[in-house]
């Protein structure tokens, strides 16, 4: 009797060790770590512009002759849905657009590839991705060298000389922020 209540208490011991392991993850092993974005992604100096007809067509600004900035990618080992983007001051509070603005990925060709459309006051600020696609496109779509970024201010005002600062936001497996002053 005596080694039937031994078993019995080592046997519940091992269970619930057992379990302990499982809930807690130990099973599992580590946790993934995110790739700092830096290392995957980096672009070229902004430069100013205003939204063309064709962009405007196909979603990459939100109002035609808006003033913009096209970003060129210069590294990505990143997808679409492994970045968001955002405009901030140079004290980091969000750019509050006075109209409607979109930030967009446009490729090489001019066909837009993703596109995000921000409403008047709302801040330009996609860190959660993306929002629309472009034909053929999705998040898994790689962001590449001859892509750029074209982010319409909501404004036909220009924001020059306002020490504005633009920001790629590591998203999906991706952290930190690779940011670039604007013009």
């Amino acid at each position: 009797m005596v080694i039937v209540v031994v078993v019995l208490v080592a046997a519940t011991i091992l269970i619930s060790f057992l379990l302990y392991i499982e809930v807690s993850g130990l099973a599992h092993g580590p946790s993934p770590t995110s790739i700092p974005l830096g290392t995957a992604f980096d672009f070229g100096s902004p430069q100013t512009t205003n939204c063309t007809g064709a962009w405007a067509a196909a979603g990459g600004c939100a109002t035609l002759s808006d003033f913009a900035y096209q970003v060129p990618v210069l590294l990505s080992t990143v997808s679409l849905g492994d970045v968001g983007f955002s405009v901030t001051t140079s004290s980091g509070v969000v750019f509050h657009n006075s109209g409607v603005a979109d930030v967009a990925a446009v490729a090489n060709t001019g066909q837009v590839l993703a596109y995000s459309v921000i409403a008047p006051g709302a801040g330009i600020s996609m860190v959660g991705g993306w929002v629309h696609y472009g034909g053929g496109f999705f998040p898994s779509t790689p962001l590449t060298s001859s892509d750029s970024i074209v982010i319409d201010m909501g404004q036909e005002q220009s924001t020059v000389g306002q020490s504005l600062v633009f920001q790629a936001i590591g998203l999906n497996g991706y952290s930190g922020i690779v940011s670039s002053q604007l013009p």
